[in-house]
């Protein structure tokens, strides 16, 4: 280490001191400066302690199929971004980025960011790979996450503990569309506003893992995919999950889908799954739904992104082996699917102000118990006889101009506990 803090590398020697450009040396690296490589063999790195204080500057870059290794380090940067955009999007002054199909594999190590616009790992690009194991990761400035994805740039992470303090810093985000991060046996604490544990305009997998947000939501799915497998996800402002687009509906980017298998979410408040301006797939498993005290389900409704009239939220939420709790809400821009599959049990009122269209899918071994009167546009059940209905002397009130009720014959019936099923 110079007296800047600033890595050294031994392997080159005196040429180390020099600003490289194109000049091919010995060992077939391409050094455009003290910590940026390209490759054409590969390198490691064990036991550093290295510092960068610059702005702009990452710890390690590595471009053109770069391949290095990092092990047992401790690595920290404290500059700042002048671009906040450009950090977001493309890793500029992230603590480690690799870009361009190179390879970097990172273990039993610590990255500390302490600037504004500094993710600590960042994948930029077609085959770049960011592999980590048995990482500490920790930063401060705002629009800093913990790992990062763009196009088509991946993250592995296994063991790692994240702690992001920012405003807009969450500890596993993909912040343009394609990035891919898959995290295993991890865990991590968002403490900013606006920070949530997970935030995906890409593709995020997170298995065996616990992730909080004290100040936002468990996750944003902005018009991509987030699965977590037996992993608890908890949210501490406005909602739970969050599926939504920015802009208007755009079907070259997809619907959003998120997929809960066993684990927990808990929202702090307002919704569990909150729905608008796109079109969304919740698949949820044995999933533990922890709900606020707004009790709330679903929120399909309009809100301030997308094309005013065209921007209601579309849910399908399918359960399976489920218990789901709360009230489900649907403006009059926005549709709702609850399918109730192999054992999951509902309790709930479905749009009890009559605003919104919502159906409901019971297969013979699932159960909707009702909490107030609701108002539905269809209804399809396996049990014909309605008897997996509890309803409590409430009444359920169907849309009889719906093709997919005529095999209600528009009647009204009657149903165990006293109340009905009235066309309407």
């Amino acid at each position: 280490m110079d007296e800047k803090g600033d890595f050294k590398d031994n392997s080159v020697g005196l040429l180390d001191r020099l600003v490289l450009d194109k000049i091919p040396l010995l060992n077939k690296w391409i050094r455009k400066d003290e910590s940026n490589f390209r490759r054409e063999s590969s390198m490691q790195r064990r036991n550093e302690v290295i510092t960068k204080i610059r702005n702009n500057e990452s710890i390690f870059v590595v471009d053109d199929g770069g391949d290095l290794d990092i092990i047992n380090s401790r690595l920290a940067s404290s500059g700042n971004t002048t671009k906040e955009e450009d950090s977001l999007c493309n890793g500029l002054n992230a603590g480690i980025l690799a870009k361009k199909g190179s390879t970097i594999n990172i273990k039993d190590s610590t990255i500390t960011t302490a600037g504004k616009g500094a993710s600590a790992v960042f994948s930029s690009g077609e085959n770049s790979v960011i592999n980590i194991d048995n990482i500490i990761i920790k930063t401060k400035g705002h629009f800093s996450n913990g790992l990062n994805a763009a196009y088509r740039g991946t993250v592995m992470a296994h063991d790692i503990a994240v702690n992001t303090e920012g405003k807009n810093s969450s500890p596993i985000a993909t912040y343009m569309e394609n990035g891919i991060i898959n995290v295993e046996n991890s865990s991590g604490t968002a403490e900013g506003e606006e920070s949530p544990c997970i935030y995906s305009r890409g593709s995020i997998v997170v298995t065996d893992s616990n992730f909080k947000a004290e100040r936002a939501e468990a996750a944003v799915v902005d018009g991509s995919s987030v699965v977590i497998n037996n992993t608890s996800l908890r949210g501490n402002n406005k909602n739970g999950v969050v599926l939504f687009q920015k802009k208007e509906k755009n079907k070259d980017i997809g619907k959003c889908i998120f997929t809960s298998s066993l684990g927990s979410i808990t929202a702090g408040k307002g919704a569990m799954f909150y729905v608008t301006n796109t079109e969304a797939i919740v698949n949820l498993f044995n999933t533990k739904l922890n709900l606020s005290m707004d009790n709330i389900l679903i929120n399909a409704k309009k809100d301030k992104w997308g094309k005013e009239g065209k921007n209601g939220g579309i849910i399908t939420l399918l359960g399976n082996r489920q218990t789901l709790k709360g009230d489900i809400l649907c403006d009059e821009l926005s549709l709702v699917e609850l399918k109730l599959r192999e054992y999951t049990y509902y309790t709930g009122v479905i749009d009890f102000k009559n605003t919104g269209n919502v159906s409901v899918t019971l297969d013979s071994t699932s159960v909707w118990t009702l909490t107030g009167t609701s108002y539905i546009d269809y209804i399809i059940n396996e049990n014909k006889e309605l008897k997996n209905i509890v309803d409590n002397g409430y009444n359920i009130f169907y849309n009889v101009k719906n093709e997919k009720n005529s095999w209600l014959e528009g009647k009204e019936i009657v149903l165990s506990g006293g109340g009905r099923l009235i066309p309407a």
